[in-house]
């Protein structure tokens, strides 16, 4: 997951690359396969698509959706690439089982409330103190950031700790993406 949404990372922060329509297939795609690794990597996606929105933004609002869809295209290519290589083999219904249904399921899980307060004490605040001097440091960091770079490591951050709070799991890997936005 880490290596291929990096590459996306370091791509978009790239003011030049972000405002113009034709480099963005460029961020979307390496972000595409690493959501083929792990599914979170698609949360980073609107992250990426507002900050590259939010790169010099121009008056024309039809440079703005192409830019949006550029990132989408390359974003989907290796998903789609993918979907295409599993039905010449006659493997859709397990891809979608594998890469969707198995994590539906897995997030529908049921977790009362007794067993998510648990694992927060657990999980969740242990992490929060060993990462409290990058929270610390991201938040000195912060103001010096121009404003493309705030928006994207912003987005980043917001957006990786969403699935970590799905299902109230609170396990410290699923916070993994969240810190290296840092």
């Amino acid at each position: 997951l880490l290596l291929p949404a990096s590459w996306a990372i370091s791509l978009a922060a790239d003011e030049e690359r972000a405002v113009r329509y034709r480099p963005l297939p460029l961020v979307g795609l390496p972000l595409g396969l690493a959501t083929l690794v792990k599914h979170q990597a698609a949360f980073w996606l609107p992250a990426l698509g507002w900050a590259a929105l939010g790169a010099r933004p121009s008056a024309a609002t039809g440079r703005r959706a192409r830019r949006l869809l550029a990132l989408g295209a390359g974003f989907a290519l290796p998903l789609l690439a993918t979907w295409v290589a599993f039905g010449a083999t006659g493997g859709t219904q397990d891809l979608v089982y594998w890469l969707v249904w198995r994590n539906v399921l897995y997030a529908a899980n049921p977790i009362n409330l007794a067993g998510a307060l648990g694992r927060a004490a657990r999980y969740l605040l242990p992490w929060l103190v060993a990462t409290a001097p990058l929270w610390w440091a991201w938040s000195v960091a912060r103001p010096a950031l121009d404003a493309h770079h705030r928006r994207l490591v912003d987005g980043l951050v917001a957006l990786g700790l969403l699935p970590a709070l799905a299902g109230f799991r609170f396990f410290p890997h699923y916070f993994v993406p969240a810190v290296f936005a840092f």
